[in-house]
């Protein structure tokens, strides 16, 4: 690793960049810790951020115009190689800070730096031969062959196109990718608990913060330049949690209420139970689960950093829970992750459809074990951060199919007509709604047939 002295924010962002590609580790995640540890300036910082996630986002696109000027097989590249060329080329046709002529420089340098001298010279030309802006490159012709099209102009992987394709139309599709590649604003959760919200967020107007109101959910509030927050009094207190209003629909669709015993199924890092614990106002009693000794210890952290105690953490597989003593049940499943691609756009590129189908069957196996807990008359509130109807609607179909006493009640309620959908479900959309993709649905079981 470099010292903090000759750290620079392309070799920081190229290391990053490196370990996404050889593991399944998060971006933000690597860059928290990275950052953090690197001495450098916020304005430094602020490029690693952006070269991670630009690169990230239009990786479809960026190699797509690389492999025009190369002649071998793309894929045999080194992957350090590749990297280097991808955050260049971001940097040439997407920011507008530094002339060509020095990021190819700068490329060049880090390539020999790096350890891959002998693929310099290469480096060199193919930068020097790409166009330096977009509306130079020859894209696929949209009418020959959609798929690829779309898949290529708009950074998203053909498998996750063609799906849309078979649900949308051409421009909607577009309107979806064009969403997912916007750079989502910050959304925070006021715990109410520690006071009236308008207090709360005028404290972080004094800290210099832009705060506005979300779009959907009163506790909710948007933050314009969330610099620093994570190093601030109210989130190190727990006066606020940094989460997407999205997010905060499942809790508002499950209602919770003063002594309600509330099963959180699978509940690391905590986030719904924390917004559970604060709709009750403390009032009702969550027991929260998680499978996973590390989730358990983010979930941990969470709960403790919010200071709820009414909410149980216990180390569990759900199956295992006795008796049917719960009076709701939030069951936010485990998924693909496709509707918060914006946020984590390292997913678009590793989520197959192999592995949808196979959530879909844990899906089906978590409702199963959530009946066996829940008291006769009761409600599931289930819950994902998917956009694909395999996890979603046909996980449903399915339950309903081999679950007879259980109907849908309509999520209108509850939560905002338009983000309610016609079979009752709350579901949302990037380019509709303008928060993450999402979709939960209240299931309330008949008690007498």
């Amino acid at each position: 690793m470099c010292s903090k002295t000759s750290e620079t924010p392309r070799r920081m962002a190229a290391e990053i960049l490196f370990r996404v590609c050889r593991t399944q580790a998060y971006a933000d995640i690597l860059m928290t810790d990275r950052i953090g540890k690197s001495g450098l300036q916020h304005a430094d910082r602020a490029l690693v951020q952006e070269l991670v996630y630009g690169v990230l986002r239009w990786k479809g696109q960026l190699d797509y115009i690389l492999q025009e000027q190369y002649h071998g097989k793309w894929k045999k590249l080194p992957d350090k190689v590749r990297i280097v060329l991808e955050i260049a080329l971001y940097q040439i046709l997407h920011l507008d800070r530094i002339p060509g002529f020095a990021i190819v420089h700068e490329a060049v340098d880090m390539t020999k730096r790096w350890g891959m001298s002998p693929w310099s010279g290469l480096v060199n030309a193919i930068l020097r031969h790409v166009p330096d802006d977009l509306s130079q490159v020859q894209w696929p012709v949209l009418s020959e062959n959609p798929v690829r099209a779309i898949s290529i102009r708009w950074s998203h992987p053909e498998w996750l196109v063609s799906k849309w394709l078979g649900k949308f139309e051409p421009d909607r599709v577009i309107s979806i990718c064009k969403a997912n590649n916007e750079k989502s604003v910050l959304s925070i959760r006021v715990n109410t608990a520690h006071g009236d919200s308008g207090t709360i967020v005028e404290s972080l107007k004094k800290m210099g913060y832009v705060v506005k109101p979300g779009l959907y959910l009163k506790e909710f509030f948007r933050i314009v330049n969330g610099t620093g927050l994570f190093e601030t009094d109210p989130f190190l207190k727990g006066v606020i949690t940094v989460q997407d209003e999205s997010a905060g629909l499942a809790g508002r669709l499950l209602n919770p209420q003063d002594g309600d015993k509330i099963l959180d199924m699978a509940s690391a890092p905590g986030g719904k139970a924390g917004h559970i614990a604060e709709l009750s106002m403390r009032r009702a009693r969550i027991l929260a689960l998680d499978l996973y000794w590390d989730r358990l210890v983010r979930l941990k952290e969470t709960i403790g950093r919010l200071d709820h105690k009414n909410v149980t953490i216990v180390h569990a597989d759900a199956g295992n829970i006795p008796g049917r003593e719960f009076d709701k049940i939030l069951l936010d499943a485990p998924c693909s992750g496709i509707g918060v691609i914006r946020k984590r756009m390292e997913l678009r590129w590793r989520i197959r459809q192999s592995q949808v189908d196979m959530l879909a069957g844990i899906q089906k196996k978590l409702l199963t074990q959530a009946v066996k807990a829940l008291k006769p008359g009761g409600v599931i509130v289930y819950s994902t951060c998917t956009v694909l109807d395999e996890e979603n609607q046909r996980v449903i179909d399915w339950f309903l199919e081999h679950n007879k006493k259980f109907d849908i009640e309509h999520g209108t309620a509850w939560i905002p007509e338009n983000l309610v959908n016609g079979s009752g479900a709350v579901e949302t959309w990037p380019d509709l709604h303008a928060i993450d993709g999402s979709y939960a649905v209240r299931l309330k079981h008949r008690s007498v047939s």
